[in-house]
């Protein structure tokens, strides 16, 4: 999936193909944090919570980070994404 979603960023033929990808990318975050193991209650009881959960966020953080900043300046610039990116 990344190998496809690579292709899509880098085609020229459409700015609505950058957005897409952004948009999977930002999904496929959001799918990490609902599938994690904290979610489940049998680690909710753990005390590996407390160490592992912030751990997990900071991962998260950076990785959201890094999409965000590589937003190409049309998307960026687009007043309907202004919200969803600050």
């Amino acid at each position: 999936m990344h190998v496809s979603l690579k292709c899509v960023e880098n085609s020229r033929e459409e700015r609505a193909d950058q957005s897409l990808a952004l948009m999977v990318r930002l999904q496929l975050i959001t799918e990490k944090v609902f599938l994690s193991d904290w979610y489940d209650s049998t680690f909710d009881q753990s005390q590996d919570r407390q160490v592992l959960q912030p751990m997990y966020t900071q991962a998260l953080q950076s990785q959201l980070h890094e999409i965000l900043t590589k937003v190409p300046d049309h998307i960026r610039n687009d007043s309907k994404c202004d919200a969803a990116l600050s």
